[in-house]
C-alpha cells in the first residue's frame, strides 16, 4: 500500500487504538463492537495483503526471469562457440548460433536444440563442462520463471483487489462508527477530540512533508495544523476583487 492507501491503512489503526482505550464505553454498543472487530480483522488481511502483493511484485518484475535468462544466454553463448569449434574439425552436427530474435520462445527453442545435440555429442560437450543435463536445468529454469512472471501479475491485480474492497468496507465501518462515538462520549469532549483526531487522514500534510524531505532543504519545515490571520479575519472579497490587476 501506497499513498492514500497507507494513510487510510494507518487511520484505520488508530481507530483501533481508540477502541482499545475506550473499550468499556464502546462495547455497551453491540454494533460498535461488532464494528472494531470487524475494522481489526480488516486491518489484519490488509498487513497479510500487503506483504502478498510486495512478494507478487517482485515476481511481476521478473527478477527471477532475469537471472534465468541471464543463465540460459551465458550457456547458449558457450554452447554456439563449441558447436562451431566442433563443425570446424568437422564433426556432423548442424549450427548452433545464437537466436537473431532473443525473445523468450527463441531463447527456449535454441536451449532446447543445443540440449539435443549435447546429447548427441556428449563426450565432446561433457568434457567442455556443457553436459545436456545442464542445459536443460537452464532451459527449465527460464521457462518456469518466464511463466511465473504473468502469474505474479495475475496475483498482483488479485491482491490490489483485495486490498481496495477491504479499505472500502472498513472506511463504511468508520463512518457508522462516527455516530455511534459521537453518541457515546457526547459528555466527554476530550475523548470527542481524540477520537477526530484519529479519524483524519492526514494527506495534505503528508505530501507537504514528503515533498519537503525529498529537497533536502536547509532547515526543518514546521507545518502548522491552525491559520491565524494576521488582521484577524480573512479579507473581505469585495477588497480581493479590487486589488490591481484582478
Amino acid at each position: 500500500m501506497q499513498g492514500t492507501q497507507r494513510r487510510q491503512f494507518e487511520m484505520l489503526q488508530r481507530v483501533r487504538e481508540f477502541g482499545k482505550t475506550y473499550r468499556d464505553v464502546l462495547t455497551t454498543s453491540s454494533a460498535g463492537q461488532e464494528l472494531l472487530t470487524a475494522i481489526g480483522e480488516a486491518i489484519d488481511e490488509l498487513t497479510k495483503a500487503d506483504v502478498a502483493k510486495l512478494s507478487a511484485a517482485k515476481v511481476a518484475r521478473g527478477e527471477r526471469k532475469g537471472a534465468a535468462r541471464d543463465v540460459l544466454i551465458d550457456v547458449l553463448r558457450k554452447g554456439s562457440q563449441l558447436a562451431r569449434g566442433l563443425r570446424a574439425e568437422e564433426y556432423a552436427l548442424p549450427a548452433c548460433d545464437m537466436p537473431v530474435s532473443q525473445s523468450d520462445q527463441s531463447l527456449l527453442a535454441a536451449g532446447r536444440q543445443l540440449a539435443v545435440e549435447a546429447g548427441r555429442f556428449a563426450t565432446e560437450f561433457d568434457a567442455h563442462g556443457l553436459p545436456a543435463a545442464a542445459i536443460t536445468r537452464a532451459v527449465t529454469a527460464f521457462d518456469r520463471a518466464a511463466g511465473e512472471r504473468g502469474v505474479g501479475q495475475a496475483d498482483r491485480v488479485a491482491v490490489s483487489a483485495r486490498i481496495r474492497g477491504l479499505l472500502t468496507a472498513s472506511l463504511l465501518r468508520a463512518r457508522r462508527l462516527d455516530l455511534i462515538v459521537a453518541i457515546l462520549l457526547a459528555n466527554d469532549e476530550a475523548a470527542l477530540a481524540v477520537w477526530k483526531q484519529a479519524r483524519r487522514v492526514q494527506a495534505l500534510r503528508r505530501q507537504i512533508t514528503e515533498s519537503w524531505e525529498a529537497l533536502d532543504c536547509c532547515y526543518q519545515l514546521t507545518i502548522e495544523p491552525e491559520v491565524f490571520w494576521r488582521l484577524g479575519a480573512p479579507p473581505e472579497q469585495s477588497a480581493l476583487r479590487e486589488l490591481p490587476g484582478r
